[in-house]
């Protein structure tokens, strides 16, 4: 079927920041130019966004798995005379493009319904039971369809794209809008509007408390795990809530006491930030980073966020307490405070949080950890499970992440404008070296992006932000 394109007669409403619109399905809406944001993120959960200018009875977009999964329900942007909506929810193995108009190249996995909140609010769609599994590293196109739309339901959407949206374990990448029935005209790019839920099969959480009796400028910790894992994401308890929260996370090799107020033998595992929820209630911050923690060894976690002097880190005053499930044990410590990273420890303060973790991991990838870095001291940084007995590069980045070519290594690192670290080392018989670099006068607070590569070899990308000098 031929793609058809649109055009939009856009007729403004002065002094109420609305506007007129033609769709898709030739009806006439009114655009809100103050959408609905979600607030936070949940455990399991993808949103793309709630601003839609168009709408019809469908929409397409492929998702990209970075561990199993299963969809247990999503949230849709819906508006209609008909108070529920009846929603169909196809799959297939591969992308949805060039597929649009083909039901031959689509599986039904799951129906649902939902009460219509209206124009760029959240309909949930509960799906759960569907028992499809979507393998990690598979692409998969994604078919939504409102069964019901000829009696007055219409599916919200976005005239743009496409756009990529992401998070630690599932990438979604926008296509189209459809008509109807099912499978009908298709209408190129269109944003779908809404959110996945989903369940990771081989993911787990330990959970202390949400108690405040004080509070500072960070928390540290002892983790044990008794399977190897990644760290994937952390509720942390922090307010005031409506508030961005940014935190940083370091981790070292043993325990965290002793190791209170020096960043020697500390690691930056990841940054990642969230909008606090507010007293007693978890802040989910999501955590990218390819780090494995080893089972049966001890590691010290430093959550800290003493760059963020309105907000805190709150905490349980007490004695170190135990907490464990069959995958994970955790010992508490102490609490931070000062202006700094690694200034002034308070003892015996219980983390107030939850540590999310996947344990589909595997070990001796090539890796690069980051000491926490400060101008006018040297900084660490350790290659890991590389080629034996050959050159390795680092690379940097102080614009962040994208693609750039390196022919000369066969790779493509993701950089943007990257610059050479000197120099170049040379691997041991493990496939390891360390550089020891003095970080330049001047530098704190910039964020840096940091890569090792080899010949047909890339390794994860930390960043971190430098620190001021201790």
């Amino acid at each position: 079927m031929k793609r058809l394109m649109t055009f939009f007669l856009v007729f403004c409403l002065a002094g109420i920041g609305l506007a007129q619109i033609v769709t898709d399905d030739g009806s006439i809406i009114t655009a809100n130019n103050q959408p609905f944001t979600p607030s936070t993120m949940t455990r399991g959960s993808l949103t793309t966004l709630f601003a839609s200018d168009n709408g019809f009875a469908g929409n397409m977009f492929d998702i990209s798995p970075d561990v199993d999964l299963q969809i247990t329900a999503i949230d849709l942007n819906l508006t209609g005379t008909a108070t529920t909506a009846n929603i169909d929810v196809y799959y297939r193995v591969g992308s949805s493009v060039g597929y649009e108009n083909i039901p031959s190249a689509w599986t039904l996995f799951s129906s649902g319904t939902g009460s219509v909140a209206g124009q760029d609010l959240p309909t949930y769609i509960d799906l759960s039971g569907n028992g499809v599994t979507f393998s990690s590293g598979q692409i998969y196109g994604i078919y939504v369809h409102v069964s019901n739309y000829d009696s007055g339901v219409t599916l919200r959407y976005t005239s743009s794209g496409p756009t990529t949206y992401s998070n630690s374990e599932l990438s979604l990448v926008t296509n189209c809008g459809l008509g109807y029935p099912a499978f009908d005209n298709y209408f190129y790019p269109r944003e779908w509007n809404g959110t996945i839920y989903y369940d990771t099969l081989s993911s787990g959480s330990l959970t202390t408390l949400f108690d405040w009796e004080g509070g500072g400028q960070g928390n540290m910790f002892d983790i044990t795990p008794a399977v190897d894992l990644k760290i994937t994401a952390l509720d942390i308890h922090t307010t005031p809530p409506g508030v961005l929260d940014k935190i940083q996370v370091y981790y070292r090799l043993g325990t965290s006491f002793g190791h209170e107020e020096s960043p020697d033998g500390w690691f930056h595992l990841s940054c990642g930030s969230g909008i606090s929820c507010g007293e007693n209630q978890p802040t989910y911050i999501d955590l990218s980073n390819d780090v494995v923690f080893a089972a049966g060894q001890i590691y010290g976690i430093y959550v800290d966020m003493s760059h963020e002097y309105a907000q805190g880190v709150w905490y349980t005053l007490g004695a170190p307490t135990t907490f464990s499930n069959s995958d994970l044990s955790l010992l508490t410590n102490c609490g931070m405070t000062g202006d700094t990273a690694f200034d002034i420890y308070s003892p015996n303060c219980i983390w107030n949080g939850a540590v999310y973790y996947d344990t589909n991991v595997q070990s001796g990838t090539p890796t690069l950890t980051v000491s926490p870095l400060s101008e006018r001291k040297i900084g660490t940084f350790t290659f890991s499970y590389g080629i034996p007995n050959d050159s390795v590069y680092l690379a940097y980045s102080t614009t962040g992440m994208g693609s750039t070519s390196v022919p000369f290594l066969n790779v493509i690192l993701d950089l943007i404008k990257p610059k050479q670290a000197k120099p170049t080392m040379q691997t041991d018989n493990t496939g390891g070296a360390v550089w020891s670099i003095v970080i330049p006068a001047g530098t704190s607070g910039v964020y840096v992006w940091f890569q090792a590569a080899q010949y047909s070899l890339t390794t994860n990308v930390p960043s971190s932000s430098i620190l001021y000098r201790y």
